[in-house]
């Protein structure tokens, strides 16, 4: 029974800092749920009904001390000098378990009034370094992340910060509430594709580096976790939704768990093969009428080293929620890596 509990702590304390601890900055690219509803536009732009419940501003850089669902949360803000009638997008960008939004902020670097057809805001959440089994101050289970009930009739506070972020800066901004975008490398990867799946309204294309999705049962059912109990609530995805995604994943190497976990996951102490995941998830999206940009590589759990912040930028610029992906047509830019695949 010592080892077992001995075991069991080393596995939770271990599963902080794993599945996206790599210091990213040094890569090369550069309450309640609400629902959101089509209503009254602003300027041409879909409108947005999230409240800003704080009624805080979003500055640039640093924001700390926001309370959203009795959580003190903070997040990095990249913010565009364009005027307040000017619709803007805004892309969220979730970093991996163990890392922290500062690096995140550092790794992808995106410039917001870079291009004037294409003003946004970034933002990047910090995350609660939530645990498989509730403890310390949350009453949440989670890895890092609020990400195994995200189904939309349940609160999550992923997704309540998301709402209550998208609602202060709609008193800021002209926000377009058809131009949000998601990207995150591992457990951040696995927060925009739950975000995606709950608001396809809002979210119309995303960047999932090293991710899964826990609406698939195929991907589910890889997922070990041991002596863990974990139930995954995710909303379906629609095919009468249209989407698309970046999808990377880096071979063989690219995977969650250690050996040392071998006596409570056997036989080898995998917990999550995300390499498997991604192969998954281009039958499971293609199935729910999801464009897929397939970008694999062979250096393991990082991310891609040959898709660029700009090319994320444009991917995002060229998609809108609610219409089908102009690549289905025109195909991919030579941007792209060449190991990119359309599908």
């Amino acid at each position: 029974m010592r080892l077992l509990t001995a075991l069991l702590f080393s596995f939770l304390i271990a599963s902080l800092s794993a599945c996206g601890d790599e210091d990213v900055a040094a890569e090369t690219a550069s309450g309640e749920p609400g629902i959101s509803v089509p209503g009254e536009a602003k300027g041409g732009t879909k409108a947005l009904t999230f409240a800003c419940t704080s009624s805080r501003t979003v500055a640039h850089g640093r924001n700390n001390g926001w309370m959203v669902d009795g959580q003190t949360r903070d997040f990095y803000a990249r913010l565009p000098t364009a005027d307040p009638s000017v619709p803007v997008s805004v892309i969220f960008m979730w970093h991996g378990v163990g890392d922290n939004a500062q690096n995140f902020y550092n790794f992808l670097s995106a410039e917001p009034d870079g291009d004037p057809e294409f003003p946004f805001i970034a933002i990047y959440p910090q995350g609660l370094q939530l645990q498989p089994i509730s403890m310390g101050s949350s009453s949440k289970a989670g890895m890092e992340w609020d990400i195994f009930v995200g189904a939309r009739d349940i609160p999550n506070l992923e997704a309540s910060l998301f709402e209550e972020i998208l609602g202060c800066l709609d008193e800021q901004y002209t926000i377009d509430g058809s131009r949000i975008y998601a990207a995150g490398f591992s457990g951040g990867a696995i927060v925009a594709n739950m975000m995606h799946s709950r608001y396809p309204e809002n979210i119309g294309a995303l960047y999932a580096m090293s991710g899964a999705w826990f609406n698939d049962p195929v991907q589910v059912s890889g997922v070990k976790t041991g002596p863990f109990p974990i139930q995954f609530n995710w909303d379906a995805l629609s095919s009468a939704d249209t989407g698309a995604a970046i999808i990377s994943h880096g071979g063989s190497a690219d995977w969650y768990g250690s050996s040392g976990y071998a006596q409570l996951i056997p036989p080898d102490g995998k917990i999550i093969d995300f390499e498997q995941s991604a192969l998954q998830a281009l039958d499971f999206l293609k199935a729910n009428n999801r464009t897929v940009i397939d970008c694999a590589h062979q250096n393991g759990h990082q991310p891609h080293p040959e898709v660029y912040t700009s090319t994320i930028l444009e991917f995002f610029k060229a998609h809108r929620a609610g219409e089908k992906s102009p690549y289905n047509s025109d195909g991919l830019s030579g941007s792209f890596p060449a190991a990119c695949r359309l599908h």
